[in-house]
């Protein structure tokens, strides 16, 4: 029960809370991952490799306090950290592939963060908030 403004922003901040886990975090590893089709796997066509989509599969989102969650792609192959790879476009380890000469860079991590500030962050708060019966504008 609420009595007081102190109760009010517990309240309100435990709601928080749970729709950061439940509902912002699921929107920003979906959004990761539709940026990885979109910016990667759209963008190019191996030619030294199959694709093994672990890629894809390598998204960890996590709440590192009340209001900021993280978000990043853990994909390694021993050492390498082939999403760094990849975002950079560079080093790869065929060098006389199309790929390498290109050095194209497939900046997934950054248009996964303008997406997020563009509305789907806010919006899937929005929802979480809503689906507790908050009445958010």
């Amino acid at each position: 029960m609420i009595k007081n403004l102190k109760d009010l922003e517990r309240e309100v901040n435990k709601r928080i809370n749970k729709a950061m886990k439940e509902n912002v975090q699921k929107e920003a590893k979906k959004t990761m991952q539709e940026k990885i089709v979109d910016e990667v796997y759209l963008a190019y066509e191996p030619s030294q490799y199959e694709r093994s989509y672990e890629l894809l599969n390598s998204v960890e989102t996590k709440q590192v306090n009340k209001t900021t969650i993280s978000i990043e792609n853990t994909r390694h192959d021993g050492n390498r950290d082939v999403a760094k790879i990849i975002e950079e476009g560079q080093p790869y380890d065929w060098e006389k592939s199309r790929i390498a000469q290109m050095k194209l860079k497939r900046p997934f991590h950054e248009e996964t963060r303008k997406s997020l500030e563009n509305g789907r962050f806010k919006d899937s708060l929005k929802e979480g908030l809503k689906s507790q019966g908050l009445d958010v504008k």
